[in-house]
């Protein structure tokens, strides 16, 4: 289902969550580019995607990018992950995530649970080199994700460099995606 810049009002959310509880079989969520999904209500009906998440084994992609979500629903998107072991896409892009956030996902995709995660998107937020770490240390443990894109995430040769370090123990990851991020040179030479 795309749902892609339709301006989801609350109810509209309220019936989506509905019928996503009772397990229709919808394999795709695409939620992106919906400003109200950032309004308080909004947020509110986007929490009750947890328990979709738990309930629903049928999604394997979930997009809720450009959502302006921020950190505190990272928390509350990770205690799904790590009950759902369907999902293997997921888009975070542009959600204003910084490192604390990102701290709940790195928690989820360590879980034995979601090992079908295959390809994550958090570009476009505000990670950085903390949250880079926080990244580095997740990448060291989990073998199920193939893609990372963390492109213009304000990471600089520090978290470039714990990153590098993460993908010698992970032979899984095909794709890293750093672009537009503060990466000199000599970055690129530890890869």
């Amino acid at each position: 289902m795309n749902l892609t810049h339709c301006d989801l009002s609350v109810p509209t959310f309220q019936a989506l969550f509905e019928n996503l509880r009772q397990n229709v079989p919808l394999k795709t969520l695409n939620l992106a580019y919906n400003p109200g999904a950032a309004s308080h209500q909004g947020i509110m009906f986007l929490k009750s995607i947890v328990p979709c998440l738990w309930n629903n084994r049928a999604i394997v992609s979930l997009n809720l990018s450009f959502c302006s979500l921020g950190d505190s629903f990272m928390n509350y998107l990770s205690d799904g992950l790590c009950h759902n072991n369907r999902l293997a896409f997921l888009d975070l892009r542009g959600n204003r995530v910084t490192c604390d956030g990102i701290s709940g996902i790195c928690q989820a995709l360590v879980q034995k649970y979601n090992g079908n995660l295959k390809e994550v998107d958090l570009s476009r937020n505000r990670i950085g080199d903390e949250g880079a770490l926080r990244i580095a240390k997740m990448l060291t443990v989990n073998r199920s994700l193939q893609k990372l894109r963390l492109n213009r995430n304000q990471i600089s040769d520090a978290g470039g460099k714990e990153l590098a370090e993460a993908m010698k123990a992970n032979k899984n990851l095909e794709v890293l995606d750093l672009a537009n991020n503060f990466l000199q040179l000599s970055f690129l030479q530890k890869l």
